[in-house]
């Protein structure tokens, strides 16, 4: 597959292992012997850091593992573009910043290209070597990010800093 896809929600099939998950695509849609089904199943599990749980059912395992497994999932039919929707949504500040990690990792560690959909500003920024700012169906921005930051227009700066001016003046109290 030249594109691979990981979704907003993990989607994995609850009634199959980690490992069946991850190398379902293999067997299914490109109907791969068992044995290299088995090696490439390990060895993305390794690279991504889920091997010690390829047995376990996704009902088993942490919302940060299903991820990775997702990720696994995706990543076993070495696609040459990774496209994240929305990768971040609903984790804490701590998974958010291992999501990150994930995938800057798997752009290095599997040599593709990600593309990555999201409104988290910090994640974007965090990760992205280019963003593109779509707004209304037109593209306000597309730069490297620290001219993205650096850019005047005031609807971008209002998407990019949203929020930043509350969370400088701490917890509001009722009178």
């Amino acid at each position: 597959a030249e594109i691979g896809m990981l979704f907003q929600g993990a989607a994995l099939f609850d009634s199959m292992t980690v490992g069946q998950n991850i190398g379902f695509a293999l067997k299914e849609a490109q109907r791969r012997p068992s044995e290299e089904i088995r090696e490439r199943v390990i060895e993305v599990a390794q690279k991504l850091q889920v091997d010690e749980i390829l047995n376990a059912m996704p009902s088993e395992v942490s919302n940060g593992q299903k991820k990775r497994v997702a990720l696994a999932r995706a990543l076993i039919t070495r696609p040459k573009i990774m496209i994240y929707d929305e990768p971040t949504t609903g984790q804490d500040p701590i998974m958010m910043r291992r999501v990150d990690d994930m995938i800057v990792e798997a752009s290095q560690s599997f040599d593709i290209t990600s593309i990555v959909i999201s409104h988290d500003m910090v994640s974007a920024f965090r990760i992205a070597h280019q963003i593109t700012m779509i707004h209304q169906g037109r593209v306000l921005v597309s730069d490297t990010s620290k001219r993205v930051k650096a850019y005047p227009d005031p609807e971008v700066r209002r998407f990019i800093y949203a929020g930043a001016d509350r969370l400088s003046e701490g917890p509001r109290t009722s009178s």
